[in-house]
């Protein structure tokens, strides 16, 4: 009973300091839309996946201390639970600071929609702001790059093949963090780099 209670204490504890970036649906095009969902809090949090297996909730909060101890994690109006990590992307003497939010569906851990239950979305740089500074320079188009149901790009970052669905083993959002971040760092060698591009392109 002391272990459940903790765990209980962890998620209103995530859940009172969610980011504000999470919350809204506001004019920034950095906002990530969520339904207006009526209802307590509680009732958010029922339909989620970690409502009903907190152990793993609170392995993917231990993995994620560990390898990304930076990382805050928070609570989307709608319940869904959230990881907002910064990263430096460095290409020689350059550097571009780099703001990653993954959200885990309800069902997570599943394999059931396009890359996987967990989606990775740019707070900073904006997919926008990435697809400017391609134009510029002739790349054309941001690969890899995906819509959600309400419409927000995400990184498509993995293939279906790579996606652990919890039959033998779970795929973390330090996975999904990993993945996203070397999504960033092939987008920024592309700018320099037309092999690159033509790499990242054509995968």
């Amino acid at each position: 009973m002391m272990k459940q209670k903790n765990n209980n204490n962890a998620v209103m504890e995530a859940a009172n300091r969610a980011a504000s970036f999470a919350v809204g649906c506001g004019g920034n095009s950095s906002s990530i839309c969520a339904p207006n969902i009526q209802g307590t809090r509680l009732n958010r949090f029922a339909a989620q996946w970690y409502a009903t297996d907190n152990e793993l909730m609170m392995a993917e909060i231990d993995f994620m201390a560990q390898k990304y101890p930076n990382a805050e994690v928070s609570f989307l109006r709608d319940g869904r639970m959230a990881w907002t990590n910064t990263a430096d992307i460095k290409i020689g003497p350059d550097c571009h600071k780099y703001t990653f939010v993954l959200i885990y569906d309800s069902n997570h851990p599943a394999n059931t929609g396009y890359g996987g239950s967990v989606k990775c979305y740019l707070a900073s740089p904006t997919i926008d702001e990435l697809a400017l500074r391609a134009r510029q320079i002739g790349r054309g188009t941001v690969p890899h790059v995906r819509r959600d149901s309400y419409g927000n790009p995400f990184l498509c970052t993995n293939r279906s093949s790579d996606v652990s669905d919890g039959r033998r083993e779970v795929s973390s959002a330090v996975t999904f963090m990993s993945w996203s971040i070397k999504w960033a760092y092939y987008f920024e060698g592309g700018l320099v780099d037309d092999v690159i591009w033509r790499s990242f392109s054509g995968h």
